[in-house]
């Protein structure tokens, strides 16, 4: 099964991430609890510490599981180590 979403993001800027995330980025994404690999792609070039995106493509290493966590509206956050750096929100579920 390949499962991926279409998302809108927010790179947060208030003890999140310092510099930008550029299409190809690989990050954990959190959740319920739970940290999950995934390769985000997008267009528009580099999306900096509070900024907005939308029509942000989020593909998983272990897709059948998260499959079952993800719908459309859920909500989610990137992490780097203990911090948060991106928020988001599912516009779009692909299978």
């Amino acid at each position: 099964m390949m499962f991926s979403i279409i998302a809108t993001i927010t790179l947060v800027a208030k003890g999140g991430r310092r510099g930008p995330i550029k299409s190809g980025y690989q990050c954990p994404m959190l959740i319920e609890n739970e940290h999950w690999d995934c390769y985000v792609t997008f267009s528009g070039g580099l999306i900096y510490p509070g900024d907005t995106r939308s029509g942000v493509k989020i593909e998983f290493l272990s897709p059948d599981q998260v499959a079952k966590k993800l719908r459309v509206h859920s909500t989610f956050h990137f992490t780097e180590g203990p911090r948060i750096v991106v928020t988001g929100s599912v516009d779009q579920c692909n299978s």
